[in-house]
């Protein structure tokens, strides 16, 4: 999806903004007119940023992939409901209504076991919130 990969290349570029940022600091900070340990302390909080954007981006990249899987047990239980086009045109062609009943029930029926199959995947892939409580973790962290 254009619009996620823009998400992400905008996410991508704030944290090599913010890196940047964290060097220079810690560059005036080294010869910064303060106390060692408040540079140490100073040094750690820097230090626990880092590492918290760290584990944000690969939690990111988890959920970003969770999210593509999500769309496609999506994509694949709606393709079941739309018709092919080789139907719609056989559709169209016929007059009688009872026909085009019994073609539309003709494909649910030769379509019911790979729904029901769709539909599995898209509940297994569902009920996996680990990816999401993971993120909501690491955000209250």
């Amino acid at each position: 999806d254009d619009n996620g990969d823009n998400v992400w290349d905008q996410f991508e570029e704030a944290v090599t903004a913010v890196r940047d940022w964290a060097i220079n600091f810690v560059v005036a900070l080294q010869n910064a007119p303060i106390e060692n340990s408040t540079r140490r302390e100073t040094f750690d909080v820097v230090q626990n940023f880092y590492t918290l954007m760290q584990k944000t981006s690969l939690r990111l990249q988890t959920y970003r992939i969770f999210l593509r899987q999500v769309k496609y047990a999506l994509d694949s239980v709606l393709d079941v409901f739309v018709l092919p086009e080789d139907i719609k045109l056989d559709l169209q062609k016929m007059a009688d209504n009872d026909l085009k009943l019994k073609k539309i029930k003709a494909y649910a029926e030769s379509n019911k076991e790979g729904l029901a199959f769709n539909l599995k995947a898209l509940s297994g892939v569902l009920n996996d919130r680990s990816e999401l409580t993971d993120l909501l973790n690491l955000h209250t962290e």
